[in-house]
């Protein structure tokens, strides 16, 4: 029967092994630190929403945007102003269920057309590329951007912690393993000798006895 190997329990007044000590204390100040940048995170947040401007809606005039379209219906518009393209072939996706598929024949119509209307705007002398010094407003707010930004940094933050303690997992791992092989090693070396020496003794009480 081979002996079951039991955990040492540590006695009251008993100190912990340093090992523990130290992974313990490397998970409070990581825990720490994590807390630190989500109240950071927060705090940010909050000045944000102080900050960011209340949005202005414009009013819904229902007649007046019938009376627009129907104007526009009835005028008789330049290509230039409407850009209107109609693909010249059909979709060709044989399979309606296969998303990629799906997709792909979607950019092919979409990229043939585009073609089509830049060859158009450029045979009519028209500039279609935007000019350098163009600066157009952004449709998020700065202070959005902001936020967006603060929680990728802190999902970063968040990995790398996360990372470093998975590493340093390992590396104990790979040293508590690479300690108890050289103990081994060193507790058969020891133990080969004893067995030579027990043999050379008895090896020669035999020949004292002769």
């Amino acid at each position: 029967m081979g002996k079951k190997a039991h955990k040492q329990a540590i006695l009251p007044g008993e100190s912990k092994p340093e090992e523990e000590d130290e992974f313990d204390n490397e998970a409070d100040l990581e825990m720490e630190a994590m807390n630190e940048l989500e109240m950071e995170r927060e705090a940010e947040m909050q000045e944000f929403d102080g900050e960011e401007e209340e949005e202005v809606r414009a009013p819904y005039n229902k007649e007046a945007m019938e009376a627009i379209t129907a104007e526009m219906a009835e005028e008789e518009l330049p290509w230039v102003e409407t850009l209107d393209i109609v693909a010249g072939e059909a979709l060709n996706c044989t399979d309606v269920h296969d998303d990629l598929a799906r997709e792909l024949a979607f950019y092919e119509q979409a990229l043939a057309s585009v073609k089509d209307g830049r060859e158009r705007l450029k045979a009519m002398n028209t500039p279609w590329k935007r000019p350098e010094d163009f600066f157009c407003e952004m449709i998020k707010s700065d202070a959005h951007m902001a936020r967006v930004k603060d929680k990728l940094l802190f999902e970063q933050k968040k990995m790398e912690a996360f990372e470093q303690r998975k590493a340093k997992q390992t590396q104990r791992k790979f040293a508590k393993a690479a300690k108890q092989s050289s103990e081994k090693e060193k507790l058969d070396y020891k133990k080969d000798n004893l067995e030579r020496v027990e043999k050379w003794r008895d090896a020669n009480k035999e020949r004292r006895k002769r």
